[in-house]
C-alpha cells in the first residue's frame, strides 16, 4: 500500500442476492485491508452458509489480486469477478459470490454472466468513497498562538482530532502527504519558530 497515494474503496459492506434458473447467487462485496482480512472474512462467508455449494471470490489488496473457482468450472467464477473486480476500479476490495444450487445447469457461459452479474450488482449498490494517503501530526505550541494557529487549521480545512492542554498545547491533526511541507512552514511563521510538529503515524484520510 505505501506506493499508492489515492485509492478509492467502498464505506462499508453490501450483500445482493441474484436467481438464475432456480440457482441463488448471494453477492457481497466488503472493504478489506490486507490478505489476512480476506481469509477471515472468507472463513466467515463459508460459515454463514455452510449449506452451500460453493463460495467463489476475487479481490484487490493493495498491489495483490486473487480469486477462487471454488468447485465451479475452471474460469467461469473467480475470473469474472476479479474481472469485474477491476473494471469498477475499486481497490482494497473482496467480492464473495455464494451459490446454491438450484436444481438445473447454467453451463459454462451462463455462469460466467451469473457471477459476473452478481459481482456487478454488489459493487454498483455499495457506496464509493476516495482515500488519499497522509499523516496524524502532533503541533506543539504556546497557549498564545492558539487562536491563530485553529484559525488556520479551519481556514486550510485541516482536520483536527484531538487537544491537549498541558504546560504547551498539543494539537492532533490529520493531514494529506502532500500538505505537510506547506503546514510546517505556516506553523513556523505563525509562532515564530516556537512551534513543533511532530509525525505521529501514516493514515488514510476521506477526501
Amino acid at each position: 500500500m505505501n506506493n499508492m497515494k489515492l485509492y478509492d474503496t467502498i464505506e462499508e459492506a453490501v450483500t445482493i442476492e441474484l436467481i438464475e434458473k432456480k440457482s441463488r447467487f448471494i453477492g457481497s462485496i466488503y472493504p478489506v485491508t490486507d490478505e489476512k482480512e480476506v481469509s477471515e472474512i472468507l472463513s466467515s462467508v463459508r460459515a454463514k452458509y455452510k449449506d452451500a455449494g460453493h463460495h467463489c471470490y476475487g479481490f484487490i489488496v493493495g498491489r495483490a489480486e486473487g480469486f477462487s473457482d471454488d468447485g465451479e468450472p475452471q474460469g467461469t467464477a473467480g475470473k469474472p469477478i476479479l474481472s469485474t473486480l477491476r473494471g469498477s476500479g475499486l481497490a482494497n476490495v473482496l467480492v464473495v459470490v455464494t451459490r446454491y444450487f438450484g436444481g438445473t445447469l447454467l453451463g459454462t457461459g451462463g455462469l460466467v454472466r451469473a457471477y459476473s452479474e452478481s459481482a456487478k450488482l454488489a459493487i454498483g449498490n455499495a457506496t464509493r468513497m476516495s482515500l488519499v494517503y497522509g499523516y496524524k501530526l502532533k503541533i506543539q505550541i504556546d497557549y498564545s498562538d492558539l487562536k491563530k494557529l485553529q484559525y488556520l487549521l479551519d481556514q486550510k480545512q485541516i482536520k483536527q482530532l484531538e487537544s491537549i492542554f498541558t504546560d504547551k498545547v498539543n494539537i492532533t491533526i490529520e493531514i494529506q502527504e502532500d500538505n505537510v511541507p506547506m503546514l510546517e512552514e505556516l506553523v513556523r511563521e505563525l509562532t515564530n519558530g516556537r512551534g513543533i510538529v511532530d509525525k505521529l503515524e501514516d493514515t488514510w484520510i476521506k477526501l
